[in-house]
This record gives C-alpha cells, structure tokens and sequence, in this order.
C-alpha cells in the first residue's frame, strides 16, 4: 500500500474541520496532564532557577489546560485545512501543513507559556505569576519571546506530523506492533520532534523567564561551553517526557477516532 493511499493518522484532506477540531482537543489534554510535571523539571534546569527541582511539579499546569482548547484546536485545525486546501495527504503536504499549524500554535499559546514558565520557575501559582508579568510588561508584552515561539513550533510540528504519518501508515511498521502501534509510534514520534524542538525551547524558556534578556545576549549566554552542558541536562526530562506522553497522546486519539468519526 502506497503511503499516499494509506489511511492517515490524524486527519485527511478529506475529513470535516470539526473531527480535527475534537481530535486536538483530546490530543492536547492528555499531553499537558501526562506531562507537566516533566516539563516543569525541564524549565526549572532549563531557567537556573532556585529551589527544590521536584517540588510542587503541578506549577503552572492551569495555562496550558486553558490554552488547551484554543490552541490544540487551532493546530488540528489548521492542520486540516491546510490539507483540503493543497487536496493531497502525502508527506510533502503533511510537512506543509504541519509547519503551518505550528505558527497557529505559537499565536494561541505563547501568552500562556510565558506564564506558565514563570510559575514553574519561581513555583508560583498561576495568578501570581500572571499579575507578576502583567505588572512588569503589560498587555503588549505578553508575546514576549514570540519570535523563538514561532521557530520551535513551525519547525518542530513539521516534523511531528511527518514522522507520525509516516510510522502509522506504514504497513510493516502496522504488523510488527500490531494493537499497540499508535503507542510506539507516539513514542518515536514524541523523542524525535523534542529532540528537533529543544534549541529553540530552551531560547524561548530564557527569554521568557527573563524579562530583559535580549535575543544576541541569550545565544552569547548558550555558546559558553559549560552554560551549554548544563542547559543540555534538561533534554533527559524532556525526552522521558515525549515518550510517555506522545505515547499516551496517540493512544488516546487511535481510541476516540472511531467514535469521532462516527459523530
């Protein structure tokens, strides 16, 4: 079976918006509740901060339950309609439409990240951490760190898509795993997109945490030898992180699409 002719994953040119739409919103619900207290060890190494680095892991978990629903949808979404509208399901129009729903992505999200970074960092509540930024930066600041955003999620979710596509259509791939290939490919998927996505999110967790840290100074502070190999440290919690949660994710959507489908 071609891959273009294989039944695609996530969505086709041919599934109403609105399929994409639930399917992100299950997608991304299971990944901020599996992952956050992963994510929250690898800001806290990522940003320096002080104080216990496995205490109160929950920090922060409100932003990214509320961009949820906006941001996933807007990613499955645009995923979606990035597809009709090339009218192809094959690996060069999932890379587009992948990169293309990741700059919706950062639109939505990157608020909510810069709050929910101070609050893993600082380990303040949501409503603190927000009254502290907006305090400092207003609401014309709340995009702060957009550019670094925009890089990790265009390139990272070209990436994501295309691997996850390709692993699930395969049909080798579908009879070695057999019941259990959305989990391994999830697992796959998950290392390989955090892996590509790590540079950029480690820029974007400094200039968030960091509210007058300029651009040249952050990539001065990341070239020191030793700065580097300590910030690198973060890329294990982070890779434990894609595994169990990309795992979980797919999972979770090869479960609800037969229902979704059948709406």
């Amino acid at each position: 079976m071609a891959e273009d002719e294989a039944a695609s994953f996530f969505a086709s040119s041919s599934d109403p918006l609105w399929h994409s739409l639930l399917m992100g919103n299950v997608s991304g619900t299971t990944c901020v509740l599996a992952g956050h207290p992963l994510d929250s060890i690898k800001t806290r190494i990522q940003t320096q901060a002080k104080g216990p680095l496995f205490a109160r892991l929950y920090r922060g978990v409100l932003p990214p339950l509320l961009a949820v629903t906006p941001a996933w949808g807007a990613v499955f979404v645009a995923y979606g309609g990035v597809l009709k509208l090339i009218g192809r399901d094959d690996m060069q129009a999932v890379a587009i439409a992948g990169a293309s729903c990741g700059i919706a992505y950062s639109c939505v999200v990157c608020p909510f990240e810069l709050i929910k970074v101070n609050a893993q960092k600082q380990q303040l509540t949501t409503k603190e951490s927000f009254k502290q930024i907006y305090k400092q930066v207003g609401a014309r600041g709340m995009y702060r760190g957009f550019g670094a955003c925009a890089f990790r999620d265009s390139t990272q979710s070209a990436v994501y898509y295309t691997c996850a596509e390709t692993l699930t259509r395969d049909k080798e791939f579908g009879e070695k795993f057999g019941a259990q290939t959305p989990i391994v490919a999830g697992a796959i998927t998950g290392v390989v997109h955090c892996t590509v996505e790590f540079p950029s999110d480690v820029v974007k967790a400094r200039m968030q945490t960091n509210l007058n840290l300029t651009y040249k100074e952050c990539f001065r502070d990341l070239a020191n030898a030793a700065e580097l190999k300590r910030v690198s440290v973060a890329l294990i919690p982070t890779l434990i992180r894609a595994v169990f949660v990309h795992a979980a994710a797919f999972y979770m959507v090869s479960f609800a699409k037969p229902y979704i489908q059948a709406l």
